[in-house]
């Protein structure tokens, strides 16, 4: 599976932000979202994400 270069930069930016381990792990919680039909976009996620206490 290749990611686009938005993509890499997401899940890179998620790892550096110590919401996840690895980028994979990142990848395995998106996937299953969608899977399980609770996906949300790139751009509500990170609204999420920056709402969040750190």
């Amino acid at each position: 599976m290749s990611l686009r270069e938005d993509q890499h930069a997401f899940t890179k930016a998620l790892v550096a932000a110590g919401r996840f381990p690895l980028g994979s792990a990142a990848l395995q919680v998106l996937l299953q979202q969608r899977a399980n039909g609770s996906f949300i976009s790139g751009d509500q996620l990170r609204a999420r994400l920056a709402a969040q206490p750190r």
